[in-house]
């Protein structure tokens, strides 16, 4: 479920499942609009990660529903909804997200994901080159988790080569990457 309290209608969640995230027109916030097929291994996959990557943790897992199961069905039974809820628990794989490879340059961009609500969602991404250079854009929230995607493309010792801030309010926690990531030139 989502809290249109929380949302900050980003589009974080319908960049990453837009077929289980919808926004409302009159309110301008998302919701769940279809629950994940818990068979569908990649829809699960993708509403992991948009849980993992909003901003200010609108996506709930709710327990206590019967009818968020596989199966749909409002008689579901505790164990089925246990057992449903557990394949939508994030498991720290989500990011990064290969978004896209470029051949005629070997070079690779991915979503780093872990959105920050200082940057109002801002999707932060690493561009990696043919030559290994890489280029953090915007900025993500700063976790240990954020840091471990990160530094699986750009190697654990250094981080990205260069940092570019696309707008000046996405620049908010960029000092504490910075410290992370002493050789990133910005």
């Amino acid at each position: 479920s989502t809290s249109t309290d929380r949302c900050i209608d980003c589009t974080t969640c319908a960049n990453f499942a837009p077929d289980i995230f919808a926004r409302d027109t009159k309110i301008w916030k998302h919701y769940v609009h279809s629950q994940p097929n818990g068979e569908d291994l990649e829809q699960l996959e993708r509403a992991r990660a948009a849980l993992v990557a909003c901003p200010v943790s609108a996506i709930r897992l709710d327990t206590t529903t019967a009818s968020n199961t596989c199966t749909g069905s409002a008689s579901a039974d505790a164990a089925t909804t246990s057992t449903y809820v557990k394949k939508l628990v994030p498991t720290r794989t989500e990011f990064p997200r290969l978004m896209m490879q470029v051949p005629a340059t070997k070079g690779e961009v991915w979503y780093v994901g872990h959105h920050s609500a200082d940057t109002f969602g801002a999707t932060p991404y690493i561009a990696r080159g043919s030559d290994g250079t890489t280029v953090l854009v915007d900025t993500p929230r700063f976790s240990i988790d954020a840091a471990r995607a990160i530094e699986s493309i750009c190697g654990s010792s250094t981080g990205p080569n260069y940092h570019l801030i696309t707008h000046v309010d996405d620049s908010a926690g960029h000092l504490e990457w910075k410290e992370r990531c002493g050789n990133m030139k910005r």
